[in-house]
């Protein structure tokens, strides 16, 4: 009987040790937050490369040796669209999910929203987004000619945490347009049936189209801007 008491308290023992130790050493590894003005979201600076987040009314984003976060703005600059999921997404898809593949190239990308579920552990409030997206590189060829690769056109479904403060992307999902099964199998009904609906995915898909052919006609490739001349069709 001792011996199985004894044995019990050298179990508490250990574990006490092994719980000592690892909350020490998380407190090593967590930099310690001297400046309050400086409201970090992550110490990792791998996920501070892979995630995409807003922050708060008068606060903008920084990212420094020890991680990233919201930083609070002495001069009280205030943006309403930086803390916009919508803009956060379309930031997200030009710039998280494909580098260039050609020199002087420039991601750009369009959405619309089909779906929306929450997750049901319901941890910082989980989103499940879902979007229809088109994603293109535009860049100079070898002839000259500003051209464009189609680099995705179909679903991504993006993590999102609302912390009530900020929204958060941490990842995504590409999802084969073309494969039915998975689309039913990892889209909501709402997106399903959106894709279903031969009418209202060509209209939006169209306006989709047009909105990312007008951005890119506004953008800059290698210092050089195209301007769609009205009624023409052409470009210089």
């Amino acid at each position: 009987m001792k011996r199985k008491t004894l044995i019990t308290v050298i179990g508490i023992i250990a574990a006490v040790l092994v719980l000592i130790a690892v909350t020490a050493l998380v407190a090593f590894r967590t930099p310690k937050n001297e400046d309050k003005t400086l409201n970090y979201i992550s110490y990792d600076q791998d996920e501070c490369v892979e995630i995409l987040f807003t922050c708060p009314q008068y606060q903008k984003q920084f990212i420094n040796d020890n991680g990233c976060g919201c930083a609070l703005q002495t001069d009280k600059v205030d943006n309403p669209d930086a803390r916009g999921l919508e803009n956060l997404v379309r930031s997200y898809l030009a710039h998280k999910v494909f580098k260039p593949e050609n020199e002087g190239g420039v991601v750009l990308a369009e959405f619309v929203a089909i779906g929306l579920e929450k997750s049901k552990k319901e941890v910082g409030k989980e989103l499940k987004y879902e979007t229809w997206a088109e994603i293109r590189e535009y860049y100079y060829n070898a002839k000259d000619e500003r051209t464009f690769n189609l680099m995705h056109r179909g679903p991504i479904v993006l993590e999102i945490t609302e912390t009530g403060k900020n929204y958060i992307i941490h990842g995504h999902e590409l999802l084969d347009a073309g494969d039915k099964a998975i689309l039913t199998e990892e889209l909501s009904k709402t997106a399903v049936s959106w894709l279903n609906n031969p009418e209202a995915f060509k209209k939006t898909t169209d306006i989709i189209d047009q909105y990312i052919q007008q951005e890119s006609d506004a953008t800059l490739i290698n210092n050089r801007i195209v301007i769609r001349k009205t009624g023409t069709g052409k470009t210089e």
